[in-house]
């Protein structure tokens, strides 16, 4: 079974497209999540609860300046990854 990711009040992420009939996306190849008409990069980073300072993100192996995450719309059926960059020592 894919992992689900905990939503947040009032949203619904569904595990199984086919079952429920929802359009989706899929969010670092395993996270399937509920899509709606002018979704952004930004709103999958709040649905997925992504708030690291260092990431970056792709739609369909398209890198996604971070300037542009609140405009970047995400289309139904898009492979959406987050890569959360650290540093350390």
């Amino acid at each position: 079974m894919d992992p689900v990711v905990k939503p947040q009040d009032d949203e619904r992420i569904a595990t199984q497209s086919e079952e429920t009939g929802f359009k989706m996306i899929i969010v670092n190849g395993r996270n399937k999540l509920e899509w709606t008409e002018g979704f952004t990069v930004q709103d999958v980073l709040d649905k997925m609860r992504y708030d690291y300072a260092l990431i970056t993100v792709t739609v369909n192996n398209e890198i996604v300046s971070e300037d542009d995450y609140d405009s970047f719309k995400v289309a139904d059926d898009s492979d959406v990854r987050a890569i959360h960059l650290c540093h350390g020592g």
